[in-house]
């Protein structure tokens, strides 16, 4: 029983730091470059902004290497900003940073259905890629006062490291980052001379993730050619529902993060990609 309960802690800790709930100032373009406990680089970068998903408007954030997205966004009226993490199916919104945080203020906050808080624990004036900041740890509690996790936070460069409040192990520090354009610290998430980034040679419409889904999905595809390019859904009768992607793309890979129509009934579905006169049409299954 005791073995249980500490590998369930641990796994409480790792649902926390969660990757996504690392980035400010959110920018498109702004990305972060962290070092995980093992010694391997993560890079995670702002890819697109004015994602509306249930009357509100998110970023999209990608980790470098994944297909999958997160969603984060800053509430100006309570000066919180939000994450939600899109692999969960409940799609709950959880805040993970307060702007201008100080002593005294505690963000509490649902997390797996369990109350759970966040506050300043202690600041202080440091140097970070040579600019002076002001250094805050923010420390999370969940069970009544059971810290799982501190963090490191500048306004300036976002979250600077974070380290497990049971074990003190590290999870992740920030070695570089992009913001607003300008280059800080080391950005490379593998070695140069290891990076190849290589243009497919042929079309590709890949299985979205996960399938069967409800009511979010990745769908990913491929292009040796930059061009207009859409996907659009229908149903079993061929009847055209709506169109997912309508653009100009470059040559290389892509994705989308999809949520289906509500009024939609579970059912079988399917996508169709087009690229000039490539078709290629996969299934998906919508299961309510």
């Amino acid at each position: 029983m005791i073995y249980f309960n500490l590998l369930l802690l641990f796994l409480i800790c790792m649902l926390y730091s969660n990757h996504y709930a690392q980035v400010l100032p959110l920018q498109v373009r702004n990305s972060w470059t962290y070092v995980d406990a093992n010694g391997g680089r993560y890079k995670i970068t702002v890819v697109d902004s004015g994602f509306i998903f249930r009357e509100k408007t998110y970023y999209k954030i990608n980790q470098h290497g994944l297909r999958f997205f997160g969603l984060v966004r800053y509430d100006s009226n309570d000066s919180i900003f939000y994450y939600i993490h899109i692999v969960h199916t409940d799609s709950t919104e959880v805040p993970y940073y307060k702007r201008g945080i100080s002593y005294g203020d505690t963000v509490h906050f649902s997390f797996l259905r369990l109350p759970a808080m966040f506050y300043l624990e202690a600041n202080f004036p440091g140097l970070v890629f040579d600019s002076l900041v002001d250094i805050k740890v923010i420390t999370y509690e969940r069970f009544g006062r059971l810290t799982v996790e501190r963090s490191l936070w500048t306004e300036e460069f976002g979250m600077l490291r974070n380290w497990d409040g049971i074990t003190g192990g590290l999870f992740s520090r920030l070695v570089g980052c992009v913001i607003n354009g300008v280059v800080y610290g080391d950005t490379t998430v593998v070695n140069v001379d290891d990076y190849n980034p290589e243009i497919p040679n042929e079309y590709k419409l890949y299985q979205n993730y996960p399938n069967p889904f409800n009511p979010s999905t990745t769908i990913s595809w491929q292009s040796p050619v930059g061009s207009k390019q859409t996907i659009k859904l229908y149903d079993v009768l061929g009847r055209e529902i709506e169109t997912i992607v309508d653009g100009y793309y470059e040559a290389g890979k892509h994705s989308t993060f999809y949520i289906i129509n509500s009024t939609l009934p579970s059912g079988v579905y399917f996508y169709q990609l087009r690229i000039g006169d490539y078709v290629q049409t996969k299934k998906m299954i919508l299961m309510r």
